[in-house]
């Protein structure tokens, strides 16, 4: 999309609120690049997270991540937007537009021929998160389920490393290392053991928190090695 609207001209003329249309695209754009780097954090949370944990917690890790649905989909609508209201190309040549961006990027909507709305992306990706989970996953799910539940695992040491091990040994993309130096433990308690616990029990929410530092270090070191040569 931002491709398609370099092209536009009179991009200082005023809208009917009084701000000119590079003001209002910078702000739009400047909101979805920070809306791109917090999907880009939550995803790595979730990547950094053990294997056990990742299926534990995949109805709230779900929910998380179809937030970021409904948010592109705003985001494309605010685009859709500025593009309308620009008053040096028209509604009609607006259109033209989105309608090539739509042929360009028909192969995200999941539905062939026509644009999904807010409703259908959302479905549309409940069903591919249920058609992801791998026959390991859910034989794990109901292996935790035999034996009593999440609530089980926090106090039974055994049954939780015995667990972790077998979601290790079914899990084709192993989590990223450093759960083990991530938490301060007292000397009477087993470091895998807490960390274990307190992995099946972090919400999305403070996960991500944690992981915001690192990622914005990455980010930062990345726009410096591409953007400064420039």
């Amino acid at each position: 999309m931002s491709c398609s609207l370099k092209g536009m001209e009179n991009d200082k003329l005023n809208a009917p609120d009084g701000i000119n249309t590079k003001d209002r695209l910078k702000s739009l754009l400047e909101r979805t690049v920070d809306d791109i780097k917090e999907c880009s954090n939550v995803c790595d949370a979730y990547m950094k997270k053990r294997p056990l944990a990742r299926v534990l917690l995949s109805p709230l890790w779900n929910a998380k991540l179809l937030e970021f649905v409904e948010l592109f989909a705003t985001r494309r609508r605010d685009f859709e937007f500025e593009l309308t209201i620009h008053t040096g190309r028209g509604v009609d040549e607006a259109h033209v537009k989105l309608d090539t961006i739509n042929e360009q990027f028909a192969y995200i909507y999941l539905y062939p021929g026509r644009a999904l709305i807010s409703g259908d992306r959302v479905n549309a990706m409940k069903a591919l998160f249920e058609q992801l989970v791998s026959p390991e996953q859910k034989q794990l799910l109901d292996l935790v389920n035999t034996k009593g539940g999440v609530d089980v695992l926090r106090n039974n040491d055994k049954i939780l490393l015995d667990l972790e091990k077998t979601a290790s040994k079914g899990s084709s993309s192993p989590s990223v290392e450093g759960h083990r130096t991530r938490q301060t433990n007292s000397a009477n308690t087993d470091p895998e053991v807490e960390d274990l616990r307190v992995d099946i029990s972090e919400d999305p929410n403070t996960a991500a928190e944690k992981n915001r530092v690192m990622i914005t270090r990455c980010f930062d070191q990345l726009m410096t090695t591409v953007c400064y040569p420039l």
